[in-house]
């Protein structure tokens, strides 16, 4: 966990769909598998939408910011940040997205 409370991120790699990369950063900073994802992603947001949205135009300067669990999701064209307001900043582990190249 960095100074800003964030628990994780991940970078783009490839063709990578930002719901993948939003899925595969909140099961790394929980320490589970993405199919052990509870709830799922679909059951908080629209991944197609997300997707789509990304998709339309991967230069542009954007930026969703959504809940997922308590955690705050942060989703830029090049990054997803996980950030847990709750836990103080010395606990935790920081996420190198590891998961994800």
């Amino acid at each position: 966990m960095n100074s800003n409370g964030e628990l994780g991120s991940a970078t783009t790699v490839g063709d990578e769909r930002a719901s993948t990369r939003v899925i595969e950063a909140l099961a790394t900073a929980r320490g589970i598998v993405p199919t052990e994802l509870d709830p799922p992603l679909y059951r908080v947001l629209d991944p197609t939408a997300l997707d789509r949205l990304f998709d339309a135009d991967p230069e542009a300067d954007l930026q969703v910011t959504f809940e997922h669990d308590d955690r705050a999701v942060e989703v830029r064209p090049d990054r997803v940040s996980i950030v847990d307001p709750d836990r103080d900043a010395t606990e935790g582990a920081d996420h190198d997205g590891s998961c994800c190249e």
